[in-house]
C-alpha cells in the first residue's frame, strides 16, 4: 500500500522551519568593567557590530555572548541586540578565551539546537564576522586557527628570549587523551602559531576536542600565559593525528592588524574584523 503523504499547510512548515538545527554560530569570549564607562560604551559599540554582522552574514546563525564575570552583567544589553548570552560560572578557571569556549561547548551550545556539522567560530568579542561563513555543510573541516603567525617568532608582548612556551606545551599535552606525538617540543621545528587564539572547526570535532581535555590543558592566569596558548594551540592543531591542520581561514594576523577600518577591512576580504577601541578595558584584571 502506498503511503500517503501528509499535505503541507503554513502550520506543517512552520514546524519544519523550527525544527532545523543552526548551522552557523560565533561563540565571543567576553569581559566588561561595571566601573569604566568606556569599557561598557566599546560592550555596546561591540553587539552593535556583531548584530549588524549576523544579520548581514548568517541570518540563520547565532551569536552566543559567553562573559567571564561574576555577575551577569552584559545579559540586557546581549539581548537588547539579539545576541544569545550567558556567564561562565567557572570564571576564572581555565583561562579568558579557552575558560569561555569550554563553558559554552558543555552548557550552552547543546542546548541550541546546533547541527552536528555545523561550522563554529570560537572567538575574542572584539573579532567581528566581515564575510559570508564558511560553507555549510563544511569540506574537509576539522579545526583550524582563524588568523595564524609563524609560531617560532615573537608577538608584541612576549619577551623575544621567551622559551617556556615549549615547555608549557609539553606540559600542557600530557594532561590531553591521545596526544600522543613528540612531547619533546622542539623550538627549532617551524608551525602555525594560533592568533588570539581564535579557531574554527566544526561542532563535532571541538566537541571531541573537549572531551579529550584540549579545553582544560591550559590555564592561563596572566597576559604571558595568554600568548603561551596561542603557540600551544597553534602546534597542538598541527601535529594532532585527529586534526592535522596547518592552515587558518583568514591568513596570517597581520592582515587583521593592519586593517583599521571597516572599508580596509572590506578591501582585505578579511573573515573577521579587528576591531580596535578600547584596549585597556579590564582584562588585565579578569584573572585576579
Amino acid at each position: 500500500r502506498r503511503r500517503r503523504l501528509a499535505r503541507e499547510t503554513p502550520r506543517r512548515r512552520a514546524a519544519a522551519s523550527s525544527s532545523a538545527c543552526v548551522e552557523h554560530a560565533v561563540v565571543l569570549a567576553a569581559h566588561y568593567d561595571a566601573r569604566s564607562n568606556a569599557s561598557l560604551e566599546f560592550r555596546d559599540e561591540i553587539f552593535a557590530l556583531h548584530e549588524a554582522a549576523r544579520s548581514t552574514w548568517m541570518p540563520r546563525g547565532l551569536v552566543l555572548v559567553v562573559e567571564n564575570d561574576a555577575i551577569a552583567l552584559s545579559s540586557d544589553a546581549a539581548a537588547k541586540r539579539g545576541l544569545a548570552y550567558a556567564r561562565n560560572r567557572d570564571y576564572p578557571s581555565y583561562g579568558f578565551e579557552l575558560g569561555a569556549w569550554r563553558w559554552a561547548l558543555r552548557e550552552e551550545l547543546p542546548r541550541l539546537n546546533l547541527c552536528d556539522d555545523a561550522v563554529i567560530y570560537l572567538t575574542q568579542d572584539s573579532l567581528v564576522l566581515n564575510d559570508s561563513p564558511l560553507d555549510y555543510p563544511p569540506r574537509n573541516l576539522t579545526s583550524t586557527r582563524i588568523y595564524s603567525f609563524d609560531g617560532l617568532k615573537p608577538l608584541l608582548g612576549v619577551p623575544r628570549k621567551e622559551r617556556h612556551w615549549a615547555a608549557a606545551a609539553a606540559e600542557a599535552f600530557r594532561s590531553v587523551q591521545g596526544a600522543d606525538f613528540d612531547r619533546r617540543v622542539s623550538r627549532e621545528t617551524g608551525f602555525a602559531g594560533c592568533f588570539g587564539p581564535n579557531l574554527a572547526g566544526t561542532y563535532a570535532h571541538l566537541r571531541s576536542l573537549l572531551q579529550r581535555g584540549v579545553f582544560d590543558m591550559m590555564r592561563a592566569k596572566t597576559k604571558l600565559d595568554e600568548q603561551r596558548s596561542e603557540r600551544i594551540l597553534g602546534l597542538f592543531l598541527e601535529r594532532d593525528a585527529a586534526t592535522r591542520d596547518a592552515g587558518a581561514v583568514g591568513g596570517d594576523y597581520l592582515k587583521a592588524q593592519r586593517a583599521k577600518t571597516a572599508e580596509a577591512a572590506r578591501r582585505a576580504k578579511l573573515p573577521f574584523r579587528k576591531i580596535h577601541g578600547y584596549s585597556t578595558r579590564s582584562r588585565e584584571r579578569w584573572h585576579r
